[in-house]
């Protein structure tokens, strides 16, 4: 869905207005842009435990920032392929603080990843907090194949 303002946007019976940004994030395109980022130091078909939940933080960040302008409730959208293995545990144990989100930072991969994302934007950390607090929710939904979606994570911000 390119070229849109937002990927999505609606309006229910009772005439709210709500813009959605989806990130979809399988396995094998997260392993890829990790090591994308790190050519020199390419992991082996796995990831740190740590940099799943870091990597879906930055795609929530960008999906927030994509919907700063939206006058209507902002919903970042977060479809994951391998909930079970990456996302379940740090998302059921509240690994991220939702109303003041940091980065982990703890594998080298991400590590690797995130130091071109700040070269890029030295204030990622302000940005990072500042526009996933402003959204109104965040959906983690599992992707189950053949199109079928299950919401795992309802998390509501404002």
């Amino acid at each position: 869905m390119y070229g849109g303002q937002f990927d999505i946007e609606g309006l229910s019976s009772d005439r709210v207005a709500t813009a959605f940004e989806v990130k979809f994030l399988a396995q094998r395109e997260v392993l890829f842009e990790l090591n994308r980022a790190s050519f020199s130091n390419p992991t082996s078909g796995s990831l740190g435990v740590y940099s799943p939940i870091d990597y879906l933080l930055f795609r929530l960040y960008e999906a927030a920032r994509q919907l700063q302008n939206s006058h209507a409730k902002r919903i970042a959208v977060a479809i994951v392929s391998d909930y079970d293995v990456s996302y379940r545990i740090p998302l059921s144990e509240s690994w991220v603080d939702w109303t003041n989100p940091k980065f982990l930072k703890r594998d080298s991969e991400i590590q690797v990843f995130l130091a071109a994302q700040y070269e890029k934007n030295p204030d990622l950390d302000a940005e990072l907090k500042s526009f996933i607090t402003g959204l109104s929710e965040i959906w983690i939904l599992r992707y189950q194949g053949s199109f079928e979606l299950r919401r795992e994570h309802r998390i509501q911000l404002s």
